[in-house]
């Protein structure tokens, strides 16, 4: 927090909020690959395995995650809205404010894809194609 503090009051900026918009889809919605390049981690190296490994998704579900990775793809995006938490806390004790977080909380119907273009379809992920 010190670091980018000093670094963005250099440049004559403040940090008046953080961004969890990437890390909420991850967590609150489905897990699916169209998710797993916010988080990265775990989740991204055990889909790079399962890939090299030979398996493909499935034609009707490109963006598929096997159960396995979809808990790591959550745990890790829990782990890094936690690590928000904590860097807005810091940076509002060395502001004088508070920090808030701003994002999305995914959604429980899985409704967003259907009727918004986000998150933006990765068309492949470390050099494994993913259909169109």
């Amino acid at each position: 927090a010190e670091e980018w503090l000093a670094e963005v009051q250099a440049a004559g900026l403040e940090i008046f909020a953080l961004s969890v918009h990437l890390q909420g889809q991850a967590l609150g919605d489905e897990p699916s690959a169209k998710t797993l390049p916010f988080v990265g981690g775990a989740a991204r190296e055990a889909y790079l395995a399962w890939r090299a490994s030979g398996h493909e998704p499935p034609r009707n579900d490109p963006y598929h995650l096997p159960e396995e990775i979809g808990r790591l793809l959550h745990a890790e995006a829990g782990r890094q809205m936690l690590a928000a938490v904590r860097l807005a806390k810091a940076l509002g004790v060395r502001q004088g404010r508070k920090v808030p977080l701003t994002g999305f909380v995914g959604s429980p119907a899985h409704c967003w894809s259907h009727w918004f273009g986000f998150p933006p379809l990765p068309s492949e992920i470390g050099g494994h194609a993913i259909p169109d």
